[in-house]
């Protein structure tokens, strides 16, 4: 069964609060690096958090918007979800 408009939102803001967290996690890291590899892991956090800002703006977005425009806006949702994804296993190796 697929989820509402509504209930697919909340999904999402479930998920940005985890990113949120998990990119927290990443920042501790970050500053307990040397000040060569800090750079390079602040960059990758940078781009962490522009997806998670991203998908956030599209929660309200989903929130806002007509029925017509539900289905365009989960397929972009659910593109940003595997971006950040990818990104943040990016992230991972690079900080290891």
């Amino acid at each position: 069964m697929e989820d509402s408009p509504k209930q697919y939102a909340e999904n999402l803001e479930d998920q940005v609060r985890e990113w949120t967290n998990r990119i927290a996690e990443l920042k501790t890291q970050a500053d307990r690096a040397s000040a060569e590899k800090k750079i390079g892991m602040l960059n990758q956090i940078a781009v962490l958090n522009e997806h998670k800002d991203r998908l956030l703006a599209m929660v309200e977005d989903m929130r806002q918007a007509p029925d017509e425009d539900w289905d365009r806006l989960r397929k972009a949702a659910e593109k940003e979800v595997a971006d950040i994804d990818d990104n943040y296993r990016e992230a991972l190796a690079f900080f290891h």
